[in-house]
Parts: C-alpha cells; sequence; structure tokens
C-alpha cells in the first residue's frame, strides 16, 4: 500500500575513448535551395593548345560565291548564324587590304556559318585537359536519404547532440579529431534533462506522487531518472500493470511491470444448500465464500485448502470432505461430498452439523479461518413390507426423496411370481395431472417392447405378449422379475407449498392381468405395493401397502452472496471530473446442486448503507452500484453495505448478506502541464 519507486538508468563510459569521429570544420550559415544538375554527354577530343590573346573583333568569312569583278570594299559576312566558343581562327584569311587584282581561280571550298558570335570571350583559359571522361556522373534525384536536405537551420553546435543513442556502436572511430584526445567522459545528466524523461503508467493504475520530478530527477543518482508511484491498488486485486519511459518525444517498447497484490484468506462464510438429506439422495451440497481482510472477494489462492467438517450428532463420528477451490473473481467455491450410509437410521432422523475451515500459509494463529455452522437432517429410511416368496403380484419402486418441481425421476417395476413364468402381463398406471406428467415407459430385457395407450388423461395402459430372443421361461420366474421402467415429471407448477407439498395417492399401479407360459391368468386386477416415500409393514393397510405419495419441493434460494470486482476505490472524481462507480454483484445461491443464479439486476435487490447517518459522505450505493462523486469528502477503511433480497415468500422471507469497501481520498493533489 507504499510507494513504488520506478528508474531508468543510462551507461555512462568507464573510460575515456581513444579514437573519436571526426566531427564538421565549419558550421553551415544556411540552406541549399536546390540539387546540382547531371551533365548529359561526353566530349570526344583534347584541345591542343590554347590561345594567346583574345579576338579584338568578330571573325568574318569568305561569301559561299566568288565575285565576278574587283571588289570596291571589304567583304563582309553573308548568312554568318553559328556563334563558336571560343571564337575559332578563320581556315583562309581575310584580306587585310584592297586586293589590286581579279581573283582568277574560283574557291573549292568554303565554310558558311548560320549563327555568327554576338560577342567577345572575356578569359582565356590557363591549362589543357589531361584526358578524356569516360562517364557521365548524374546526380541523383532525389537526393539520396542519408543526405538529406536539412529543412530547418541548425541551432546547436555541431557536437551538441539532441539524442541519445539508442545502442552501443558496432564500429570503431577510424579519426582522431583534430584537437586530440578528450580529457573527461561526456556528462549525460545533461542529455537526459534535454530530452525530458518521463516514466508514465502504459496499464493498470498508479498515482505518480510528487510534481517537480525533473528538477531533481537525477540529483545523487548519476545517469539515471527516478519517478516515485502510490495507489497501485486502484485495479482490482490481482490484476496487471505497467510503466514506460518516455524520451525524447518517443514511448519507448521497453515495459516494467506489476501485479495488484492479493491477501490471505480472512473471513469464510457458507450457505448450506441440500439441508434435508435421505439415503437414496445422500449428497451434501454447500457453497461458501471466502474474502481477505478488506473484504475482497479476490484472495491470494496459493496454498489455500478448504475443507468441510460434519459431525453426526447421534454417534459423534466425524466425516471430512475436501472442497473445490473458490473462483478467483468472486472468491465462491462449491462443496460436496456424500453422507456415510450407515450415519442414516431406519428408526428416526438424524441430525447433522457442518462447518468448513481455510487453512494456508502465513494465516495467524490457530492457522486456519473456520466458516459458521450448519445443520442437515438425515430422514430415517423407509422400510416396506417383505414380499414372500408365494406372494403373486407386482411392485413399483419410486425414490423416497421428495422431488423438486420441474425435475424427472424414475419409478420401477418388478414381479413375484411364486412359481410361474411371467410371459404376458397388462399393468394400468393412474397418476394426478396436477403433480405429474408420464414421460415415457419401457419394458425390461425380458420382454418383447410394449403396447403403450392412453385411455384417459389420467392413466397409461402398457401391456407386453411374449419373450424376448434368448430369454428362458425360467427368467421371469420367482420374486423381482424385472417388468419395466417409466419416468416421470414432477409439474413445474405442482404445489410445494399445500401440506408441505405432500399429495397422498398422486400414482397407482394397477396389475390387470399377469399370464404365465401355459396361458394362465394367475393374477388380475390387483393394486401393486409401493415403495416410496412412507414406511410399511405387513401390518400396514392396504392404502398404506399401495399408497403412492409425491412431496413437491420448491427450487428456491437459500442465501445470497455478494462481491465486487474491486472493493478499494480511490475517489479521484474531483481530478477526472466523472464519477468513480463498482457494480455490487448479488449470487442467489439456490436449494438443488444446479447452478446458482445472478441476482444483480433482480428488482428484489437492495443495497442499504449500515451507517447510513456517517457513512453518506463517502459513497452511495443505490441500486447496488457504489458511486463515489466529488461530493463525497470523506474516506473509510470500513464501509459496510447491507444487501438483501426480499423472496416475496412467506416461507423464506428476506435474505440478507453484506460486502465492505475501503475508500481513499485525496487530501492534496495538484495538476500542471508542461512542453513535451
Amino acid at each position: 500500500k507504499g510507494k513504488i519507486l520506478v528508474h531508468i538508468q543510462t551507461e555512462a563510459p568507464t573510460e575515456t575513448p581513444t579514437v573519436s569521429p571526426t566531427g564538421p570544420t565549419g558550421q553551415p550559415t544556411s540552406l541549399p535551395t536546390s540539387l546540382p544538375t547531371s551533365p548529359t554527354s561526353l566530349p570526344t577530343a583534347l584541345p591542343t593548345s590554347l590561345p594567346s590573346s583574345l579576338p579584338t573583333s568578330l571573325p568574318t568569312y569568305e561569301p559561299s560565291t566568288k565575285p565576278t569583278g574587283q571588289p570596291t570594299s571589304i567583304p563582309t559576312i553573308e548568312n554568318a548564324t553559328k556563334t563558336p566558343t571560343p571564337a575559332p581562327t578563320p581556315e583562309i584569311p581575310l584580306p587585310t587590304s584592297m586586293p589590286t587584282a581579279y581573283i582568277t581561280e574560283t574557291p573549292t571550298t568554303s565554310t558558311v556559318f548560320t549563327n555568327a558570335p554576338t560577342g567577345l570571350p572575356t578569359t582565356l583559359p590557363t591549362s589543357l585537359p589531361t584526358s578524356l571522361p569516360t562517364t557521365v556522373t548524374v546526380v541523383p534525384t532525389p537526393a539520396p536519404t542519408t543526405y538529406n536536405i536539412p529543412t530547418t537551420s541548425p541551432t546547436l553546435a555541431p557536437f551538441n547532440h539532441t539524442l541519445l543513442p539508442t545502442q552501443v556502436p558496432t564500429d570503431t572511430p577510424t579519426e582522431i579529431p583534430p584537437s586530440g584526445q578528450p580529457t573527461s567522459s561526456p556528462t549525460f545528466e545533461i542529455f537526459l534533462s534535454v530530452l525530458h524523461p518521463e516514466i508514465i503508467v502504459t496499464s493498470g493504475f498508479a498515482i505518480p506522487v510528487k510534481k517537480d520530478y525533473y528538477e531533481n530527477a537525477v540529483m545523487d543518482l548519476g545517469s539515471s531518472f527516478s519517478r516515485p508511484f502510490t495507489g497501485l491498488f486502484g485495479a482490482p486485486s490481482g490484476s496487471d500493470g505497467s510503466f514506460g519511459i518516455r524520451m525524447g518525444g518517443r514511448l519507448w517498447p521497453s515495459r516494467t511491470t506489476f501485479t495488484v497484490d492479493r491477501y490471505i484468506v480472512d473471513s469464510l462464510n457458507i450457505i448450506l444448500k441440500t439441508d434435508i438429506l435421505y439415503s437414496t439422495r445422500s449428497t451434501i451440497s454447500l457453497t461458501y465464500q471466502v474474502r481477505d481482510y478488506l473484504g475482497a472477494a479476490q484472495v491470494l489462492l496459493s496454498n489455500l485448502v478448504i475443507l468441510l467438517t460434519l459431525t453426526n450428532t447421534d454417534t459423534n463420528d466425524i466425516s471430512i470432505i475436501t472442497c473445490g477451490s473458490p473462483n478467483s473473481n468472486t472468491g465462491i467455491g462449491n462443496c460436496a461430498g456424500t453422507v456415510t450410509a450407515s450415519w442414516f437410521s431406519t428408526s428416526n432422523d438424524i441430525s447433522i452439523t457442518g462447518y468448513v475451515t481455510a487453512t494456508q500459509d502465513g494465516m495467524a494463529s490457530p492457522g486456519y479461518i473456520e466458516s459458521n455452522t450448519i445443520v442437515a437432517i438425515l430422514i430415517k429410511t423407509a422400510t416396506y413390507a417383505a414380499i414372500g416368496t408365494t406372494d403373486k403380484g407386482m411392485l413399483m419402486t419410486i425414490p423416497q426423496y421428495s422431488k423438486y418441481q420441474g425435475t424427472t425421476f424414475t419409478s420401477s417395476i418388478t414381479a413375484h411370481t411364486d412359481i410361474n413364468s411371467l410371459t404376458t402381463w397388462v399393468i394400468t398406471l393412474t397418476y394426478d395431472p396436477d403433480v405429474l406428467t408420464y414421460v415415457s415407459g419401457t419394458a425390461s430385457s425380458y420382454y418383447n417392447s410394449p403396447i403403450i395407450t392412453f385411455p384417459t388423461s389420467t392413466t397409461v395402459v402398457l401391456s407386453a405378449s411374449g419373450l424376448a430372443n434368448g430369454v428362458s421361461n425360467d427368467d421371469v420366474k420367482g420374486i423381482d422379475v424385472a417388468v419395466a421402467t417409466i419416468v416421470w415429471r414432477v409439474n413445474s407448477d405442482a404445489d410445494a407449498i399445500t401440506n408441505d407439498g405432500i399429495t397422498s395417492n398422486a400414482l397407482e399401479l394397477m396389475v390387470n392381468g399377469m399370464v404365465s407360459s401355459n396361458t394362465v391368468k394367475f393374477v388380475s386386477e390387483q393394486l401393486a405395493q409401493i415403495n416410496g416415500e412412507v414406511t410399511t409393514t405387513s401390518s400396514s393397510s392396504s392404502n398404506e401397502l399401495t399408497n403412492g405419495q409425491i412431496t413437491v419441493d420448491a427450487i428456491h434460494y437459500k442465501g445470497i452472496f455478494a462481491y465486487a470486482e474491486q472493493n478499494e476505490l480511490i475517489n479521484d472524481s474531483p481530478v477526472k471530473d466523472e464519477n468513480v462507480t463498482e457494480i455490487i454483484n448479488i449470487l442467489g445461491i439456490t436449494s438443488t446442486t444446479t447452478a446458482d443464479h445472478i441476482l444483480t439486476s433482480d428488482n428484489n435487490i437492495d443495497c442499504i448503507l449500515n451507517n447510513s447517518e456517517y457513512d453518506t459522505g463517502i459513497l452511495d450505493p443505490s441500486n447496488c452500484i457504489v458511486t463515489l462523486t466529488p461530493t463525497h469528502v470523506n474516506g473509510s477503511a470500513d464501509v459496510f453495505i447491507s444487501v438483501q433480497y426480499d423472496t416475496n415468500n412467506v416461507l423464506y422471507g428476506i435474505y440478507t448478506t453484506f460486502i465492505q469497501f475501503h475508500i481513499w481520498i485525496y487530501k492534496l493533489y495538484e495538476l500542471s502541464a508542461a512542453d513535451p
């Protein structure tokens, strides 16, 4: 619950380097505005001499035709359009004075230019080239990315870097700085402050402890940066979180992870699901919930052992059953086991008590947590009138235990035939349609498939004639000859209230006929004995012997448990400008071994502050949603909320449980903003 200190470390060199890369010799004063262009062709020959002087006038050329008479003036240039650069030396010298005689021969060649130069060169070359280029060097377009043109003028000297290296160099510098070897290691603390390092929460929840962490980041810590955090418990117990580093405008991929602590079990409560047990339904089932010292259901599960201890109050015998582990989010677990058969009595009901213990490393003396105590009743085992070896008729057996609405059960029918082989039979089942629904009927493997008819809405007739292949007459003779199996469903709306849900004679079996292998009907229109919920003896009346009593039980809630994903909350609503909320989940524990039910959205659920006079300044539990707002200005280590579920049933009333919250508030906080 204290503070966590997270820091990053940047390693400085431990030795002065012997070589160092050569930096630039000057600082640029402006940015280039364009890229150089590429030549398009190569020269074909070298010049052989240099001109010794500049021309003093533009060249003229001989006309393309020979004059027919003596010229009267110095010839002028005709059709000169080429512009030599530099001015070429004419192949035929121009006359410097008027000729004194006619030309006697026509020139054989004549150079005619189409464009005369328009100006004189102003400089002479100073040397001759020594070789011709062999390739044309083309300037890349665009320029290589390694030599990008800067987009802004530099603001720092060449060695005032703005980013630290991201990895150790793989090559050794090959040039020595002109100024010689460095005399000390670089100071990385300066670089950290320039890069604005920041440790942030990348997942989970944590609160930075102090404001001015930049100013004190590297004090007495060398090349490192630290930032303290608290409030990691602002996330659910057992959840994970992580810290990351933002530096140089970049969120670095490395993470430091943490897990919100879970604590050992501090309390344990149980709800008994099956409080009435029978020798034919002897599984005791209960649901438990564990919590830590803060009331959170997300407890530490390692080395946790949950045991159910049962005691027979009649004999003081003890039975221990190992329970399943609790759910990591709800703290709720189940515990079930079979009660020893010898604990049931045929003379009276037996009371048993039980409690659950949780043991775990780190628990204080006595080293375990003990639950509340539960009590269950073992209903005495029913006994029935014996069937004699010479008796003739049938017996239907139904389970002794009460039947839940909407569930099915099976009744089995057997025959006692004396010395006869039962090869053909006809039976009629009569049932109360307000309680039961016929589902199916099958003959035993001794007989062919029965014919099934429904004469009325309350009766079913089954008849079978002949034995199945491979069955002998001896197989269907004597006591306890399997005849048929019937499946029934208890109506979902069957009355479970009136007379404690008991319906006498809800089921009856009439044996219409039992025929032997020699076609003798040795039983006709006789009620079958029923072994079920009622104890019978040989002296019982006919009504008792043939009574198909059915006790209906409603599946109902036996209690409730409540939990939240997070029981330790930080009221940071004044900082976030939004309310803090946490849903209270409610689980209804049913009276059967089937799944329990979430009741959170049930209209019959209510959540009330135990100490409404004081706790209203801490939180609001309306609609079973804990809400923290800026108007809740108090904190508390123990806010208890009573959770109630109204069954709207006079038999069960209102179930109540509680849930505990630990609320933190900010006593002092500061908000600030800064450039990255």
